[in-house]
This record gives C-alpha cells, structure tokens and sequence, in this order.
C-alpha cells in the first residue's frame, strides 16, 4: 500500500511463508493433535526448522532488494529535495543581494541628485529641483529642499516685481523731473555742528540749467559752483537747513 513497486515481491515472499506454515500446522493437527504421533519428533523439528530456515531466507531474498530499493529512492529523493533547497536558498540570497544593490544605488542617486542640486541652487540656479531615486528620508529631505527653493524663488519673483515696479516709478518721475518747466536741484547739505555750511548737488533738471546758467554741478559743492555764496547769501542757507 506504501511502496507498490515493492509489493509484489514482498507479497510472493508472504505466500511462500504461508505455504510453508500450513504445512508445519497440518503436521501438526494431523499427527499431534490426533493423538498419532506418527512423525519422528527429529523429523517434526528437521520440517519446522526447514519451514522457518526457507521463511528467513524468502524474506532476506525479497526483503533486502526492496529495502535497498526504498533506501535508494529515498535517498534519490533527498538528494532531490537538497538541490531543491539549495536552489531556493540560492535564489533567495541572489534575490536580497539584488535588492540591497538596488537599495544601495538609488541612496547614492539621491544623494548625488540632492548634491547637485544644491550646488546649481548655490550658483544661481534657483529652477533646479531635487528629484529623489526612492521614497525615505532621503525623499523626506529632497521635498524639503524643492519647497524651499519654491519658496527662494517667490521670493526671488517678488523682488523682481517690486524692482521692475520701482523702476517704472522711477522712470515716470524722472521724465516728469527732466520736463518740468520749473527749474528743480536735489541737493544734500552738510552740516558742521548742527549749522548747515554748505550743499553738494545730487540732481538737476534741464530747467535748472536753462534758468541759472549753471553748467555741470552735479557732484559739486555750492560753493565751487557760486564762489562767496555763503557771505553773499547767508539766508539761502537757513532755508535749506531746515
């Protein structure tokens, strides 16, 4: 039932045994138990041992082929079961293997993107985002990075707004400046013991020129400009200082 390709064997070694027992309990009912006592008791002994002597052997015959049988299969399967094993646990190891190389360069991936986009941000570069390779704290820090660089370049946008904003204020007030047809100089005194003393011309307009006849004073000092003005005109500046 467990090893049919042994049962034959095995099953012919069982009905010469059999035989073999009928025969001895035959003798035995027909001469011992009728009371005969016809067979030689060295007779009856010489048939049962003759009897169990063939019933070894039978079994050593048939037994010792099956049972080198089943331990060659068994060991065939064994075999087959470690290769099998082996195999696996080969697999399985070239498998975490190729999983930690993976894992290893996608860290380095990451770590090179985020590298290099710090050093492009560093040098002006504030389109350049970080794109991680894998999603840990790497990921984690990349994100941080590309939401601040969003927030560098808002800022960056809004300066450029607010500059491009200051920059038509002041192209609309200078050409109002250039064309008014009063004459205007912007002018920074200086002062010597809180008592102005003189002023330096920072701007003027056309105007100016045309109606004062002074040429060129920007950067200049009144009193390069208009030798003596102080002593001539000491009210001018008590006007300006204040």
């Amino acid at each position: 039932r467990y090893n049919p390709a042994v049962s034959e064997s095995l099953l012919t070694s069982f009905d010469s045994i059999d035989d073999m027992a009928q025969q001895v309990v035959g003798l035995v009912t027909s001469d011992i138990l009728s009371g005969r006592f016809a067979t030689p008791s060295e007779a009856f002994l010489g048939i049962a041992t003759a009897a169990i002597d063939k019933g070894y052997a039978g079994l050593h015959d048939s037994m010792l082929p099956a049972t080198q049988t089943l331990i060659k299969a068994r060991i065939a399967r064994a075999e087959n079961t470690l290769l099998v094993s082996v195999g696996s646990a080969l697999l399985l190891f070239l498998l975490v293997v190729y999983i930690s190389v993976s894992i290893y360069y996608a860290i380095i991936g990451s770590i090179k993107s985020l590298v290099h986009s710090a050093h492009t941000f560093a040098e002006g570069d504030l389109s350049q985002r970080v794109r991680p390779v894998t999603r840990d704290e790497l990921s984690q820090i990349g994100d941080s990075f590309n939401r601040m660089a969003e927030g560098f370049n808002a800022m960056l946008e809004a300066r450029k707004r607010e500059e491009q904003s200051l920059y038509e204020s002041e192209q609309l007030y200078r050409s109002l400046f250039e064309n008014m047809l009063n004459g205007f100089a912007y002018c920074q005194m200086i002062f010597e013991q809180d008592q102005p003393q003189d002023f330096i011309y920072l701007n003027v307009n056309a105007a100016f020129e045309a109606q004062t006849g002074l040429k060129n004073v920007v950067g200049k000092k009144v009193s390069e400009v208009i030798p003596g003005i102080r002593q001539s005109d000491p009210e001018l500046f008590e006007v300006y200082g204040r």
